[in-house]
């Protein structure tokens, strides 16, 4: 074992038995009923303002073909140059599928013209490298999976293309979901500042939104996977409920926790994508996303945790999150203070159990084919002892029915996205607030809870701090009602504007200092900024 690996299990281990014996005294809660539905109206269409078609988001190509202003030839084309033109500064994408994109171009555009046209017909959408997709490699972002071509899709890539979305090409990954930023195919640079990370594992999707490359995005979340990088890169990203869509076809990495999801710029386009994900195996089975409601957030109530979620945060991120909040105040939301005093738990507990599965599932790789970072994580799996394991997961049990029961008579909970904003790749591991940044302690702190407690959590963009970098909120909601997550982050963003910036337009907003906050914004010109 490496002398990091001994460290890592050395600091870790005593931090898990101490979350055990912790979470062990707490009484078994029943999980308490379900939220009631919440649905909002959806966002009105903004127009591009630069007329360019990488800029419209799915809804807007959807309405475009159908008035035959645009062809899905003629979109899958320019998305196609523009990763060619300007992918190599950022390596967000992989693997390219140009010939076959082009062929199901073609085949959508005759749908639409024939009247036969599916929800998500003709849209572009990239893959995260951990999932399958059929004829088109699949590595895992791992060089010992470098010539692997599936003949199948993953489920819920196959979901998106019976929806008629087309699958442009494949983005980048940790390796396997739990390397780090050095891979064997590259290193993924965030679209807002190059000399920053995406965050993981996640990267090439997000960066790819960022970038204008495609629409919509499917990536995975197991500690935070899809949430990082959204916040890093300034999108929208959903970890759905844990089981709610399938792992088929997935690369996997911790199979108690591993959960693929939906990506978009805006959390309309998530839950088209999401509808469309969890539809039935019919193509013609319509995505609904949002449906309509005739008030913003009246008697809607939201908890808001103090201590360990909120307690470390930098400057910026906690004024964003801060006036984030009062958005929602001022939309009708009543905010409601919330002790969740195990919240501390989750990253420990998050980090045994993914380190242990992981090296279960990958017991037989070839080791010296993997990346000096995977093979320490598959090297702490193994010296964790199956009774560890087992007392985590039974401490998981405890701990998921002590988090559920502070949604008792809320509909959701709001905490920061990343703790900060995204950090250099010369300073991954600085202090953050004062506090050494390990994963449990900042890069997973808001994270990993949601992952061990199954429940659904969305990342959303709520300003920019400094250098040009975006900073996300997340909102979550009980186990099964990840429509509400949704549902709130669709209103939040019809109000305000963060989701419709890009990395093109930002140095307009941003003169050396930070653009945060959740301010009322009426109208299409206002949300256009």
């Amino acid at each position: 074992m490496t002398s990091a690996a001994e460290y890592e299990l050395q600091a870790m281990l005593p931090r898990v038995r101490a979350a055990c014996d912790a979470v062990g005294q707490l009484m078994r809660i029943p999980p308490t009923p379900a939220a009631r539905p919440i649905s909002f109206p959806p966002p009105p269409h903004v127009v591009a303002g630069s007329g360019e078609l990488c800029e419209f988001d799915a809804r807007q190509l959807i309405d475009a073909y159908g008035a035959g202003r645009v062809n899905p030839c003629t979109v899958i084309d320019a998305l196609l140059a523009r990763v060619g033109d300007i992918d190599g500064g950022v390596g967000a994408m992989w693997a390219m599928d140009e010939v076959g994109a082009r062929r199901a171009a073609m085949e959508s555009t005759h749908r639409w013209q024939s009247g036969t046209a599916r929800p998500l017909d003709g849209v572009p959408i990239v893959v995260k490298d951990l999932l399958d997709t059929a004829g088109l490699a699949t590595t895992g972002g791992s060089g010992w999976l470098a010539d692997r071509v599936p003949t199948e899709s993953a489920a819920v890539v196959a979901a998106a293309q019976r929806a008629g979305a087309i699958v442009i090409g494949k983005t980048a990954t940790f390796e396997l979901g739990c390397g780090d930023e050095s891979t064997p195919f590259g290193t993924v640079r965030n679209p807002w500042n190059r000399a920053h990370t995406t965050g993981g594992s996640s990267a090439g999707s997000a960066a790819a939104l960022a970038m204008r490359f495609a629409p919509l995005a499917i990536g995975t979340d197991t500690g935070g996977s899809i949430r990082i990088p959204s916040s890093y890169c300034g999108v929208t990203g959903l970890k759905p409920t844990l089981g709610r869509l399938s792992t088929v076809g997935l690369l996997g990495l911790a199979p108690s926790l591993d959960a693929p999801g939906p990506m978009a710029r805006s959390a309309a386009d998530v839950s088209l994508l999401f509808a469309a994900m969890t539809a039935a195996e019919s193509s013609h089975a319509p995505p609904v996303g949002i449906e309509p409601f005739d008030s913003y957030l009246h008697g809607v109530r939201i908890g808001l945790p103090a201590g360990w979620l909120t307690a470390v945060l930098t400057d910026e991120v906690a004024e964003a999150f801060e006036l984030a909040v009062g958005c929602l105040a001022r939309l009708g939301a009543t905010i409601v203070p919330v002790e969740l005093t195990v919240a501390e738990h989750g990253a420990p507990l998050s980090w045994l159990i993914t380190m242990y599965e992981a090296a279960e599932l990958y017991a037989d790789a070839p080791r010296d084919l993997l990346t000096p970072a995977f093979r320490g994580r598959l090297e702490v799996g193994d010296r964790i002892a199956a009774s560890d394991y087992r007392a985590a997961m039974d401490a998981r049990q405890r701990l998921t029915w002590r988090v559920v029961s502070a949604f008792d008579g809320l509909d959701a909970l709001v905490v920061p996205g990343s703790v900060s904003t995204a950090p250099r790749f010369d300073d991954l591991y600085g202090d953050v607030a004062g506090v050494a940044a390990t994963w449990p302690d900042v890069h997973a702190r808001t994270m990993a809870l949601w992952n061990v407690t199954g429940l659904p959590s969305v990342n959303v963009p709520i300003g920019h701090g400094a250098g040009r970098l975006p900073i996300g909120m997340q909102i979550v909601a009980r186990h099964g009602a990840d429509e509400t997550c949704l549902a709130l982050a669709v209103a939040f963003q019809t109000a305000t504007g963060h989701h419709l910036r890009s990395p093109d337009c930002i140095p307009r907003l941003v003169e050396g200092g930070a653009v945060n906050g959740g301010e009322l914004v009426g109208g299409a010109e206002g949300r256009r900024r």
